[in-house]
């Protein structure tokens, strides 16, 4: 892990940002599709104006919390209401 720098500042979510191979690799082991865990990350950042500094950790620890859920069936939502928000969302931020 990069060392804890404390003069970052919090930002939010870039545009371009993208799951790295880390996170790929974990949702692989876990049995989680990074692709929509990532657009879900993503629009929950934007929908509530997260910050943070480190958008890579933060996702790290989505994933964590994503295993967790998909071993307790919490937090489910029906995939085809996800996917038109994002779509909606896509279409607003362009």
């Amino acid at each position: 892990f990069p060392s804890h720098d404390t003069s970052k500042r919090s930002t939010v979510i870039p545009r371009d940002w993208e799951p790295n191979s880390t996170h790929e690799k974990f949702c692989v082991e876990n049995g989680l599709d990074c692709a929509l865990n990532a657009e879900r990350f993503k629009l929950h950042a934007q929908a509530n104006d997260r910050r943070m500094k480190d958008w890579d950790a933060a996702f790290r620890m989505w994933l964590s919390k994503a295993k967790e859920w998909s071993k307790t069936g919490s937090r489910v939502v029906e995939s085809e209401n996800v996917n038109d928000l994002i779509e909606r969302l896509r279409k607003e931020n362009d």
